[in-house]
């Protein structure tokens, strides 16, 4: 008994059968605590994954700058007629981290799937039924047209929206330029095709309509 009352122990140590915990239970015990812990390994390592994979505001701004032709001009001056969506701009580092071009990933973090993109040399070919077919590169096309600010309230059919800030002039512009013919009807867009630039472009015909967002 001294001994017991030294171990920190006290009373009878011969305890009936019933009050002794069984041994599965202890082993069952000891399996949860290990689960659990792997579960924490897992899911510190899970969250680290994603914040790298997220990457900083810092580092998805800078993927985004752009230094080319006509970079000189911006900031424009915000058009009144669309200045106010009524709501305030979103966060830059939100807009640039959560978009869709499908023509590189098809999941939000585009930023990290850019770099081989070159967008110099660009050229955009107005032909068709027009009386004025034209070939722009992005300086002529950058510094031909008015360019202004427009704020927008972007709603995606996905259930996301955010208030973003465009810059860029308006497609009557380019229209009036080109003068359409008294036959045309229609618009009809054209982009670009890089698989090499673009990684999920390697997938061809089978990605269907591209949404835009």
């Amino acid at each position: 008994m001294e001994q017991s009352k030294e171990l920190g122990l006290s009373g009878n140590l011969n305890r009936p059968k019933r009050e002794v915990t069984p041994e599965s239970a202890v082993i069952n015990r000891r399996r949860w605590l290990k689960r659990v812990s792997y579960g924490a390994v897992t899911l510190a390592a899970g969250g680290g994954a994603w914040l790298w994979y997220r990457g900083t505001d810092a580092q998805v701004i800078d993927r985004g700058k752009y230094t080319g032709p006509g970079a000189d001009l911006y900031p424009f001056a915000v058009n009144p007629q669309f200045s106010d969506a009524e709501r305030a701009i979103s966060p830059e580092p939100a807009i640039a981290r959560y978009c869709n071009f499908y023509e590189f990933s098809s999941t939000k973090q585009v930023w990290r799937y850019v770099a081989p993109f070159q967008p110099i040399p660009w050229s955009l070919e107005v032909t068709g039924l027009v009386a004025k077919p034209k070939t722009y590169d992005i300086d002529d096309l950058v510094r031909t047209f008015p360019l202004e600010e427009r704020i927008y309230r972007h709603r995606c059919v996905e259930t996301w929206a955010m208030v973003v800030p465009w810059t860029g002039f308006t497609l009557a512009s380019l229209l009036c330029a080109a003068e359409p013919l008294p036959a045309a009807r229609f618009v009809r867009f054209v982009g670009f095709d890089r698989p090499t630039e673009a990684a999920d472009k390697r997938n061809g015909p089978s990605l269907g309509p591209i949404p835009r967002a």
